[in-house]
């Protein structure tokens, strides 16, 4: 691109330019910071997009030769390798295991599923145990229906706050657990697999930015929002552990980390491929015209007895988030 080139050009160019160091500033202030800055915390929920631009225009800015350009490009496209690269990496071999869970967390969107495709969608896929969120009276019942005869259910229907844990294996003990923020309360149970005691959570902490209806307000906070991550953190014990579930968070948050450091494994972090997003879905977020998945804020934990063998984003099932399901070997 020659140094006369129209003004128009010139200025698209600088806005790049400016675009890309913006988005690497903010990335890396996050990684400095550990997202401790509420509003560094929010623009890196959305990074990935970001970081996008510069593997897009890094070979472009090459073959316009553009040193400087394609430096700005290339240290975009460097931060993309290592804060994403994993998930675009092939799945590595895992180690063969004496049972294979097939598991899945699913945010039901308060009404917005109709049960009976939670129904086949368990059926088809085959799962043994099953995290649900905003759980209604009536998609329960029909789970119930459905599926007492070969699962063992604990649900809590309540609309938003419902939810609840569905095994193929009998449930032993089951509670609904409320931590620091009482709107939005847990189920905690324990399953017996064969002899061995595993505990399952299915979690909904609330929102970093949450204004519905009902609920207390809920204002941008990048560490523990209320504490419950860290409430769950602390009842962990040594044994078994699945966590599933919306946790409203992404993978730059501190709720992350602290499952991260509670020896927890994010499944779709280790054997997923590409961004995984599971909200929102469809446009169905309160009206909202979206016409992509923006961030993955559903998951399933593992603790480190546990093979993950595999992971992934499921079937579009009429609410505004995406079912996630992993196959967990244990030895």
């Amino acid at each position: 691109m020659a140094d006369n080139a129209p003004v128009l050009i010139r200025l698209i160019v600088a806005l790049l330019n400016l675009t890309v160091v913006f988005t690497v500033v903010i990335g890396l202030l996050g990684l400095v910071t550990g997202n401790a800055l509420p509003l560094v915390a929010l623009l890196n929920d959305f990074l990935h997009w970001g970081l996008l631009l510069p593997l897009v225009m890094l070979p472009v800015m090459v073959g316009l030769r553009r040193p400087i350009e394609a430096g700005i490009m290339g240290a975009g496209a460097l931060l993309f390798a290592a804060l994403y690269g994993p998930l675009f990496l092939p799945n590595r071999a895992v180690p063969e295991a004496d049972l294979t869970l097939r598991v899945a967390t699913f945010n039901m969107g308060d009404q917005l599923t109709d049960g009976r495709s939670v129904v086949a969608f368990i059926q088809e896929e085959d799962l043994d145990i099953i995290a649900v969120q905003e759980l209604g009276e009536q998609q329960a019942q029909t789970l119930r229906d459905a599926l007492s005869e070969t699962y063992h259910l604990a649900l809590y229907p309540a609309g938003i706050p419902g939810t609840g844990v569905i095994s193929r294996y009998p449930i032993v003990e089951a509670d609904l657990l409320y931590f620091v923020n009482p709107a939005l309360p847990h189920a905690a149970v324990t399953i017996d697999v064969d002899g061995r005691d595993v505990s399952v959570y299915s979690m909904h902490p609330p929102p970093a930015l949450w204004f519905q209806p009902g609920f207390p307000p809920i204002v941008y906070r990048s560490a523990q929002r209320y504490g419950d991550v860290q409430a769950l953190v602390e009842r962990l014990g040594p044994g078994p552990v699945i966590v599933m579930g919306d946790f409203n968070a992404t993978e730059h948050s501190a709720d992350w980390q602290l499952l991260r450091e509670a020896g927890l494994r994010d499944a779709f972090w280790e054997q997923g491929t590409g961004f995984g997003m599971t909200f929102p879905q469809g446009g169905r977020y309160r009206g909202l015209d979206i016409p992509a998945r923006l961030v993955r804020i559903d998951y399933v934990w593992a603790s480190d007895v546990f093979i993950v063998q595999d992971a992934w984003v499921g079937p579009d099932l009429g609410s505004d988030h995406m079912p996630v399901l992993a196959e967990l070997g244990w030895p």
